[in-house]
């Protein structure tokens, strides 16, 4: 069936205002927000006890017993390779940590005395195993973009999902065992009479598939093992935080530390976790990151801002 030409002009021109209404407002909210780029080391959320000699990376999840169609097969086990790969590159950046990768499926009952063996075997002091491997699309929306005398217009939102369930070994047992999940937005779909439009496909999607996937193990790695890492951090600088403002142009970090201290204490609980959040920020430009943990602590006991939610990783806080 054919769609008149003023439908999809009217379609356009909704389109256009949208975008330059976005645009306005986001144009006009952040002429006077303050950021500043701080270099900072995180803070692992389970340091390990016992500094990695070496390191096996191994996977036992068997893709075949899925059922999958052999194109999704096959890309399922180039990518769990890709994943062993990056962690056994990560390791080596992060510390030059050796380790030795176990290619394909490593077909063994995992448990302490397997697990004691393999690492005898390739003289490692730990172990990373990969137990279980799943990317896909997930649905996050159906949204109405407009309705007519054809009917409503829907656009159906997907997100693509990494879950990577790994399990870390010592010579003592497992350290700990957990799945990670990564997710992003990845693309849009119209729906069409009024059916839910199909998902994207993995397959045709693979280069996104690695992309998450190595994303998942760098994450993974994260909670155990510090990096350096340069980060784009935002102050609150409105109203009581005025000066914060007018100290960070003149890079004066020591005058916005001191105007933010004054509201620490604030008996209003949201006003003074923007206060403390700032403190933790400028402590870590001033790189006192001990002083900044404390800092980013007292404000997300305050009030969950978003801003100090979105960094607490850093810091190793759950």
């Amino acid at each position: 069936m054919s769609i008149p030409i003023d439908r999809i002009f009217f379609q356009h021109a909704k389109a256009f205002f949208k975008l330059s209404l976005l645009l306005f407002v986001l144009s006009s909210c952040s002429t006077s927000q303050s950021y500043i780029l701080n270099d900072l080391v995180t803070i692992p959320v389970y340091p390990l006890e016992h500094s990695p000699q070496r390191i096996l990376v191994m996977n036992t999840f068997d893709v075949s017993a899925k059922s999958y169609r052999q194109p999704k097969e096959e890309l399922f086990i180039r990518l769990i390779d890709s994943v062993m790969v990056q962690i056994s590159t990560e390791l080596q950046a992060r510390g030059e940590i050796p380790s030795e990768v176990l290619y394909g499926r490593t077909k063994f009952e995992v448990n302490v005395a397997t697990i004691n063996a393999f690492m005898n075997k390739y003289q490692a002091s730990h172990a990373i195993i990969i137990t279980d491997f799943d990317v896909k699309f997930n649905q996050t929306e159906v949204e109405v973009t407009g309705e007519d005398k054809y009917g409503k217009d829907k656009v159906a939102h997907y997100d693509i999902v990494s879950i990577i369930h790994y399990i870390l070994y010592d010579e003592q047992g497992i350290v700990k065992d957990f799945p990670v999940y990564q997710n992003r937005f990845h693309s849009t779909r119209n729906v069409i009479s009024g059916l839910l439009a199909a998902g994207p496909n993995i397959v045709d999607n693979s280069e996104d598939a690695l992309s998450i996937s190595r994303e998942n193990a760098i994450q993974y790695l994260n909670y155990f093992f510090p990096f350096r890492v340069r980060r784009t951090r935002m102050l609150f600088d409105e109203k009581e935080f005025s000066k914060v403002r007018e100290a960070i142009a003149k890079e004066d970090y020591a005058v916005a530390l001191v105007e933010s201290i004054r509201y620490v204490h604030n008996p209003d609980k949201k006003l003074a976790a923007k206060a403390n959040y700032n403190c933790a920020i400028l402590m870590e430009r001033m790189n006192n990151q001990e002083e900044a943990k404390k800092y980013l602590q007292e404000s997300l006991g305050l009030f969950p801002l978003e801003q100090a939610m979105s960094i607490k990783q850093d810091y190793g806080i759950e």
